[in-house]
């Protein structure tokens, strides 16, 4: 699960993959302390998948709140108990 790699390396994994891919997106949530983070990215080839929006929706099912622009995005809550669903969520969004 993405619970193995820290912060940092969803960013730079994130990065490199659109930077490659520009029809790609990624969104990696992981367990950080007491709280689950989103990290979401969206190449600029990547149909409708803002990762604003993708943040802004997995982190209101997390109980916190997130954001950022169409290509790079973060967020999270305090709710533990709702990773799986806000995973559902993520999955949905960006590969709809």
């Amino acid at each position: 699960t993405s619970d193995q790699y820290d912060e940092y390396f969803h960013i730079s994994f994130g990065e490199k993959l659109i930077k490659n891919d520009p029809k790609a997106s990624y969104c990696g949530i992981f367990d950080a302390g007491s709280t689950v983070r989103a990290i979401i990215y969206s190449g600029e080839q990547s149909k409708n998948k803002n990762a604003g929006a993708i943040a802004k929706a997995i982190s209101e099912i997390l109980g916190g709140s997130g954001g950022g622009n169409a290509r790079f995005a973060q967020g999270g809550g305090k709710d533990k108990s709702k990773k799986d669903e806000a995973i559902k969520k993520a999955k949905s969004m960006v590969l709809e």
